[in-house]
């Protein structure tokens, strides 16, 4: 998915107008040199999904990613950087469009981490790494 340009149609949900519920979420935590469903060769960092009953993020170990990787493996200068990055991703997208590409969603079916990706930046005081995500409020990726 290609990120959405800003000045484009803000995400927006199909099920406007309905009632909040509760998203259960799980997130596991491969361990190191395990390498799900071919990753860091399959094209994606991570990647979230709906079982029916939980939302759930399939999150490699960041650090096995090779140099030169998609995953922004220490891309901001510290070793856990992809971990922060990729995970916040994930979890506000796995949040906001539990079911991939059902809820909140662009015209092209980016979802807000999606519309931030490759866009990072920090949060004082110890230069935490972040990605940006979208924000209809803000009409721009934000730190959230």
């Amino acid at each position: 998915m290609s990120p959405t340009p800003v000045g484009q149609p803000a995400l927006s949900s199909s099920s406007a107008g309905s009632k909040l519920k509760r998203v259960l979420r799980r997130s596991p935590l491969s361990s190191h040199d395990t390498h799900p469903d071919g990753w860091p060769n399959s094209g994606f960092c991570a990647w979230h999904d709906y079982d029916g009953n939980v939302s759930c993020t399939n999150m490699p170990y960041q650090l096995d990613a090779p140099a030169g990787s998609r995953c922004p493996n220490g891309v901001l200068g510290h070793q856990l950087d992809a971990f922060s990055i990729v995970e916040g991703h994930e979890y506000p997208e796995s949040i906001t469009d539990p079911r991939p590409g059902s809820s909140c969603v662009d015209s092209g079916g980016a979802e807000i981490g999606d519309a931030g990706e490759s866009r990072w930046s920090t949060c004082p005081p110890d230069s935490f790494a972040v990605q940006l995500l979208w924000s209809n409020n803000a009409n721009a990726r934000v730190i959230s």
